[in-house]
């Protein structure tokens, strides 16, 4: 019964904000982190976004998205380090396999989790029934 009692607290606590279960940076898209928000909500659950970084948007073959890629990833990690989020979730699509290992090998010098963001392809699993 206790147990119970102190569940519902920390729950109600976490959705009115006075406690935070996780705090989490989201880095990606800004499409992607918008519909990350929306449908998941992380407020409700008592996580806490401390913030986000979207990724410099770019041409495909461009030259400049190296340079790009480098300030986005070192102005992630300098914010993170004054942030110290619990988990750091990648939001962008899972078809850019490059941009994903090369954010996640980079992110790995932090003392943080690294997590990647549901693509839209599991949203076909809603709705399953056994």
């Amino acid at each position: 019964m206790i147990r119970y009692l102190f569940v519902q607290i920390t729950v109600h606590g976490s959705k009115i904000g006075l406690l935070s279960a996780q705090r989490i940076y989201l880095f990606g898209t800004g499409r992607h982190v918008d519909d990350f928000i929306t449908r998941y909500q992380p407020k409700a659950f008592g996580v806490s976004v401390v913030a986000c970084h979207f990724l410099t948007p770019h041409e495909p073959g461009a030259s400049a998205n190296e340079e790009a890629l480098s300030r986005d990833l070192e102005q992630v990690i300098s914010s993170a380090r004054i942030l110290e989020p619990d988990a750091i979730f990648l939001v962008m699509p899972w078809s850019a396999g490059d941009l994903i290992n090369r954010c996640a090998e980079a992110l790995l010098r932090l003392p943080a989790e690294i997590h990647l963001g549901a693509e839209h392809i599991l949203d076909r699993f809603d709705q399953l029934q056994l």
